[in-house]
């Protein structure tokens, strides 16, 4: 479950005897009565306040009742990550103090960080230019700018650091220079 599916709320369905009712709970949130259909089948839409943010393990229970109070319990740890950790530019400030000057630009400019293991990174200066990359099995990544990429003449100018984690979820940074 990543930060958007969390955010609208988890369906879960199942099948059950005809006649039978289900009682779901996630984790530590609130018991839910499922709705469950002539032929058994079932469905329950858990709501997002009942999903945790972060990494978690979440313990999905669902308690079926037969219609002569017979009970079968199923349970599924579902895995719920809805950040993208360790999105962080490193490196100190840019160029040293934050001014790229006109050498500096010349020899073009490295940019460093880390992020979740395999994430999709994409670097972005305010300019437009860009560059893809993906962070390694340790978290790193690295991307350099070719002296041509890079914003001339006396302006502010930012660079945009977005990671997307394999479970979908984005985070963005942004520095300026």
């Amino acid at each position: 479950v990543n930060a958007t599916e969390a955010a609208n709320g988890l369906t879960v369905t199942g099948n059950v005897e005809p006649g039978s009712s289900v009682v779901v709970k996630f984790g530590n949130g609130t018991s839910h009565d499922a709705t469950v259909s002539a032929n058994g089948s079932w469905t329950l839409k858990i709501p997002s306040t009942d999903i945790p943010a972060g990494e978690n393990s979440v313990k999905l229970t669902a308690v079926a009742t037969d219609r002569y109070g017979n009970t079968s319990t199923i349970t599924e740890q579902v895995a719920v990550d809805t950040v993208v950790s360790q999105n962080i530019r490193t490196g100190g400030a840019i160029a040293g103090d934050g001014i790229v000057n006109a050498s500096e630009a010349a020899q073009g400019m490295t940019f460093n960080g880390t992020a979740e293991a395999g994430s999709a990174m994409v670097i972005r200066l305010s300019n437009g230019k860009e560059m893809l990359t993906t962070s390694g099995a340790d978290g790193s990544w690295s991307v350099h700018f070719a002296s041509a990429d890079i914003p001339r003449g006396n302006v502010n100018a930012s660079v945009t650091i977005q990671a997307t984690d394999l479970a979908g979820n984005v985070d963005k940074i942004t520095d300026d220079f």
